[in-house]
């Protein structure tokens, strides 16, 4: 006997060639699994320019930082904790690490930051960064305990939390320790505007704002120090970061700022048979709403028939709201694992689209 088994989702996707429509979005576990993925690159730029800025309002907004400039970039790649020289020393307990370098003194020195991911946080475990000059090598630590919260996941509108820790800040000469600092943390995070985020270079994104009030506080000056900040996030990591000045600032509207922190991302197209799945799934598209192109990413579970696996015949279509076929995205056999495909839509009116797997 022959079972069928037919997987049909139908999401919906809203295409506006002339404005998008803000969107609200949720960051999951499938969005940090994906942006952790070995490989990986994030390259975070620093305009040095920008004194002034408009941050938005709470509820639903957009953010316009196109005009922003990047006068210094730092990439940052992905890789397995394992494979850093201080995984085991300092943050044997991370599953994530970025590789990048750092200017301490005129000198390029290599650094790792090692982050931790679980169901239901992003943690921040902390970062090593290694001076090697001639025989001698220097080290500076800067270890969470305990680890930081990034974000919670899943991580939305109007998520808060508080994280409170003690950051150690050791440095080493030759493997001994010099000198140790230590500085009480509290950290208290609203999630509270959402909508679409034009970065530099013209692209908009779904985004949610994100406002963290670090307080500081230590045995030697300055003793106690505060800052508020804004963070703008994206299911693809693509971020921007600003500081303000003062922090009695409003919350809204143009706010004084030493400069901004903007990230690009190139976050890998997930088309892997190494990535075994046991159901049918059929993401929510990302960006949501786009204008032209998005992404759609697909899961084909492990079917066995007697004695081996097979693959599967799978059939992706895009529809208007009449049931109007307008694109066939996918239509071959397809093994076991995850996919992401793009969807072009610049030939297709403004409206709301369908797809069925």
């Amino acid at each position: 006997m022959k079972i069928q088994f037919i997987a049909s989702v139908v999401l919906f996707a809203i295409i506006v060639l002339s404005m998008v429509t803000p969107a609200q979005i949720t960051i999951t576990s499938a969005d940090a699994t994906a942006l952790n993925a070995v490989g990986n690159v994030l390259t975070n730029h620093y305009d040095t320019t920008a004194t002034s800025i408009d941050i938005g309002s709470p509820g639903a907004t957009s953010w316009d930082f196109s005009s922003l400039n990047s006068h210094t970039s730092k990439p940052l790649a992905s890789v397995l904790p394992s494979s850093t020289p201080y995984y085991s020393s300092y943050f044997s307990g991370s599953n994530v690490a970025f590789s990048f370098n750092e200017i301490m003194n005129g000198n390029t020195v290599d650094a790792w930051q090692y982050t931790t991911q679980t169901p239901n946080n992003y943690l921040l475990n902390g970062v090593v960064v290694e001076a090697v000059m001639g025989a001698d090598t220097f080290i500076i630590t800067f270890v969470n305990s305990p680890a930081q919260i990034f974000f919670p996941i899943p991580c939305t509108y109007n998520s808060q939390w508080e994280s409170s820790f003690i950051i150690s800040n050791t440095s080493y000469y030759n493997g001994f320790p010099l000198t140790t600092t230590t500085t009480n943390h509290k950290e208290n995070v609203l999630v509270d505007a959402w909508g679409n985020m034009t970065m530099p270079g013209g692209t908009v994104l779904p985004a949610i704002r994100f406002r963290r009030d670090d307080k500081y506080t230590t045995n030697t000056p300055p003793f106690y120090e505060r800052t508020i900040t804004y963070s703008f996030l994206t299911k693809s990591g693509a971020a921007v970061e600003i500081t303000a000045i003062d922090t009695n600032a409003l919350n809204s509207g143009t706010i004084q700022t030493e400069g901004v922190t903007w990230r690009s991302s190139n976050v890998v197209n997930i088309e892997s048979e190494n990535q075994i799945t046991i159901e049918f799934s059929l993401n929510q598209n990302y960006p949501n709403p786009f204008n032209p192109t998005t992404k759609i990413r697909y899961s084909i579970p492990l079917v066995e028939t007697h004695s081996s696996a097979t693959a599967q015949n799978v059939l992706l279509k895009v529809y208007d709201v009449l049931g109007n076929e307008v694109a066939t995205l996918v239509n071959e056999e397809k093994p076991a694992g995850v996919y992401e495909v793009n969807f072009d839509a610049s030939k297709l009116s403004s409206g709301i689209y369908l797809y069925k797997l």
